[in-house]
């Protein structure tokens, strides 16, 4: 079973080492720095209490961007990235 939950500022080194495991995209710097700008959620997907996916949105007046999005490589093409859409 999984789950889906917000992740705070305290925790953005889990948000680090699940990037190092995927894409590479930010340092831990860049990370830390990524939840003190306006209008961010950082939203994750857990199963089995391990965090196997994360998203970045920011949010704008009316719009939305998405600056980060990621799922661990053996947990991709099971449907759980459009769980966590």
């Amino acid at each position: 079973m999984f789950s889906i939950k917000e992740i705070n500022q305290n925790e953005f080194e889990l948000c680090y080492a699940l990037d190092s495991d995927t894409i590479c995209l930010w340092t831990k710097n860049q990370w830390q720095s990524e939840f003190n700008k306006r209008g961010i959620k950082v939203v994750a997907i857990s199963l089995k209490k391990k965090i196997i996916g994360i998203y970045v949105v920011q949010t704008i007046i009316d719009e939305a961007q998405i600056n980060y999005f990621s799922i661990k490589q053996k947990f991709r093409r099971k449907g759980y990235g459009s769980q966590l859409m």
